[in-house]
């Protein structure tokens, strides 16, 4: 691989290289229930070895067919609606835009460099890009493939979440620690930072946008952080490496991938509290919830595989293999 890929793979594991590994905890063990079908829908997984976004039959647990994109492809979002997925492609410095109906790219989006974490305004057709390199987030119009707006952040911008009520993105820099709020103004993006954890690397919005669910990896924490007031409020200590970080589609449940214990740990946020460790391959990357909220899929990046997850009963449902490095995942219902 090439010294961005390199980086790509690994800037997660070399925040948590000099940390202390807590004490194991014990994982959930998944309890039996009767045969029910997996989930509905389509998973698109996106594969950086091989530059392509694999879509999956979930139904079946089957590979479909395979949609080549740019080089190292890092993210990727939908948009339900127009039935496209963006995907940012690191190596290539572009965004590869799906048609979801016929399965293939119909154009590219020129981005700046090192692009990776992806957010959608769908009311105004505006893609926002985290540029890992260039320490930037660019505001990308889908319709016309144009740089509309660019602001710099901090240093390698690694994950961003979007308001749309409030028109602003929000961006955690895994390398100084800090979020920055981006502001979508007439003129361009308007970026002002502020401190977070010194090992954040991940974060998402709660439903109201007023908190946000920041993974600290070398830590082993999830920070919880108040969107008004600027600063941490508290912080959820038992989770081991956290990577990606997600949230339920009603905002009652937060699910973390948790690398080094090979699970997903899932948060009640009305108790502000981890519930259940779910057994997740060997290297949980991220873990993302379909719309129903009844099933999860955790992308595994070393053992090349993703694992579908009963939410409701917290046990494995099935194990897919053969992707060449996942890194992330989209769920279409």
């Amino acid at each position: 691989m090439t010294g961005r890929r390199d980086f790509l793979a690994l800037f997660g594991a070399q925040l948590v290289a000099a940390a202390v590994t807590p004490a194991p905890h014990r994982a959930h063990r998944p309890r039996r229930f009767p045969p029910r079908p997996l989930t509905n829908g389509t998973a698109y997984v996106v594969c950086t070895e091989t530059s392509a976004v694999a879509v999956v039959d979930l139904p079946t647990g089957r590979v479909v067919q395979y949609v080549t994109v740019g080089a190292t492809p890092s993210h990727i979002v939908l948009d339900r609606r127009a039935r496209r997925a963006y995907v940012s492609n690191f190596d290539a410095d572009t965004i590869s835009v799906i048609d979801l109906a016929r399965l293939e790219v119909v154009s590219a989006i020129v981005c700046a460099t090192g692009p990776t974490a992806l957010a959608l305004d769908d009311e105004r057709q505006i893609l926002y890009a985290c540029n890992l390199i260039s320490g930037t987030v660019s505001a990308l119009d889908v319709a016309t493939g144009r740089t509309v707006g660019s602001a710099i952040v901090g240093n390698r911008p690694s994950d961003i979440a979007f308001d749309p009520a409030a028109k602003r993105a929000y961006v955690v820099n895994s390398a100084s620690g800090t979020l920055s709020y981006v502001d979508v103004r007439p003129r361009g993006l308007v970026a002002r930072t502020v401190t977070a954890d010194p090992s954040a690397t991940a974060l998402v919005l709660a439903r109201d946008a007023k908190t946000a669910y920041v993974a600290n990896a070398a830590a082993s924490t999830i920070s919880i952080f108040d969107i008004d007031a600027r600063r941490v409020v508290s912080t959820i200590l038992g989770i081991r490496e956290p990577r990606g970080i997600s949230i339920s589609s009603d905002g009652s449940r937060v699910y973390v991938a948790e690398a080094a214990a090979n699970t997903v740990a899932v948060m009640d946020t009305r108790a502000s509290a981890v519930t259940e460790h779910l057994r997740a391959g060997s290297n949980p990357y991220v873990a993302r919830a379909n719309a129903a909220g009844d099933r999860l899929i955790a992308v595994d990046y070393e053992g090349n595989s993703i694992t579908v997850i009963d939410a409701t009963h917290q046990t494995v449902l099935q194990t897919i293999g053969g992707f060449a490095r996942p890194r992330d995942v989209a769920i279409e219902e």
